[in-house]
């Protein structure tokens, strides 16, 4: 039987062995799998990534949710390399600002100028948009009345998300009312702290309900907020909040310098 601790070293600091596995359990206990991937091909994982969430479905639709910000530029470039069958998917707005579509804040706008146009089998039609001249509360409901009904007793497949340098993700800000929304997939905003104010964003009730979550995320402007989130678990900031059966972080050289290199990979598998 080993002796007992001498009471001189109870209180005694965690040596940097143990405070690193307590950040590992942390990463363990959030959600089923966590992945931090540093890469400078952030498309090339993001293509190996959909093609894994394609090939594990086994419905007739593959949804999946998108954002605003760097995501659409990303996604271009990775659905060259995407093996898929274009017909299943339905693609879902993460969050949307309530701007006409020819404004450039408006995100359908841009993936319809941008992305749509790469894939001629992918049909507008494909794509739900929000309503934006409807009033917040009313463009929420009908949105969220629309995604139900595509996704029916299913859940996204896959949501693309962007984090911004306050840890907000979707429309999700932090200390915002609306990160305690349970009932509620898609809610109204009216006080967004980021322009345009007005916007529909799903809530966290969906975003976690989701099968799998891509975060994309670059830039030194990025790195302390990256370590808050994934090393201090610090739950003030919404995107350390996204805890569905998988996590995705697509990081640069960046934006991670501020994580531990044993929490990072550098390939998917």
């Amino acid at each position: 039987m080993e002796a007992p601790v001498e009471n001189s070293t109870v209180n005694a600091s965690p040596s940097p062995s143990i405070a690193f596995s307590a950040i590992v359990q942390t990463l363990i206990d959030s959600c089923a799998e966590t992945k931090i991937i540093k890469t400078e091909n952030s498309a090339q994982v993001l293509a190996q990534i959909v093609n894994r969430c394609f090939a594990e479905s086994k419905d007739d639709l593959f949804c999946v949710g998108v954002s605003g910000g760097s995501v659409p530029q990303v996604l271009a470039r990775a659905l060259p390399q995407m093996v898929t069958e274009w017909r299943k998917w339905r693609l879902l707005l993460c969050d949307e600002r309530l701007v006409p579509v020819d404004d450039p804040e408006n995100t359908f706008g841009v993936y319809r100028s941008t992305v749509l146009p790469l894939i001629p089998e992918l049909s507008a039609d494909q794509f739900l948009a929000v309503d934006h001249s409807l009033a917040a509360e009313d463009a929420a409901k009908d949105y969220e009345r629309r995604v139900r009904a595509v996704l029916g007793a299913e859940t996204p497949d896959l949501l693309l998300l962007g984090m911004g340098p306050d840890g907000h993700t979707c429309s999700l800000f932090p200390n915002h009312a609306l990160l305690e929304e349970k009932e509620k997939w898609i809610a109204a905003i009216t006080d967004s702290p980021k322009p345009p104010p007005s916007r529909v964003t799903m809530t966290l009730s969906l975003v976690n309900a989701s099968k799998c979550v891509v975060f994309l995320c670059s830039g030194a402007a990025k790195a302390e907020v990256l370590r808050r989130v994934l090393v201090d678990n610090d739950q003030s900031l919404p995107a350390a909040r996204v805890t569905p059966p998988a996590v995705y972080w697509l990081v640069d050289a960046e934006s991670a310098r501020l994580i531990p290199e044993e929490l990072l990979s550098a390939e998917l598998l």
